[in-house]
């Protein structure tokens, strides 16, 4: 005999890295923007010629490869994603997907636009947004998505009573801010195990 506690530990979350190989041609264009830190898109050029701005377009580059070629580019990510979504399963339950570019947030909002997503970052232009964003996550049914950036979603929320699922899609720079996201849906009292995955 055991007890509960010692099969389902609810105090401690279950961390999931889910490893991802970006395709051939994504690969290539991540190497070449590493290679010769600017791309030609459309008749516009993007540089990354500080070691900063580099770093930054190499982490979106990741996650938004179609923002960097005009060529169609198999999105590795967000495949991922999808594939993560329909493991967690019923439409009831609820996820809160992180992002720490702006323009990932919204490409991830416009992806799974079938999933009623709301979004929570400085994009939304101002805390009255965001925060009826917030009341519509927890209070639709048909809303089953929260894309989040840390700044604006990492803080002040309680979702743990109406999820229990969070996809980290972008490494965070910081701990702290990993920490604090975090703690969105794994405080208080918590009733279920709670679930975080983070894309690598």
């Amino acid at each position: 005999r055991k007890t509960k506690d010692q099969v389902l530990n609810l105090k401690e979350p279950q961390v999931v890295d889910r490893v991802i190989s970006l395709s051939p041609e994504h690969h290539r264009l991540y190497q070449k923007l590493v290679r010769e830190r600017m791309l030609e898109v459309g008749d516009g050029l993007i540089t990354a010629l500080t070691q900063q701005k580099l770093r930054e377009s190499c982490l979106q580059i990741v996650t938004t490869p179609e923002r960097f070629t005009d060529s169609k580019i198999r999105n590795a990510v967000f495949e991922e994603v999808e594939e993560l979504i329909d493991e967690i399963g019923p439409a009831h339950e609820k996820i809160v997907l992180f992002a720490t570019h702006q323009e990932t947030v919204r490409s991830l909002a416009a992806h799974f636009a079938d999933l009623n997503p709301v979004t929570v970052y400085g994009g939304n232009g101002g805390g009255k947004k965001n925060r009826a964003n917030i009341e519509i996550f927890k209070t639709d049914p048909d809303c089953r998505l929260a894309v989040m950036h840390p700044e604006s979603g990492g803080v002040g929320l309680n979702l743990q009573d109406v999820c229990r699922y969070m996809i980290f899609v972008e490494p965070f720079s910081v701990p702290g801010q990993f920490k604090q996201a975090a703690d969105r849906i794994h405080r208080g009292e918590i009733k279920h195990v709670v679930t975080f995955y983070i894309i690598k």
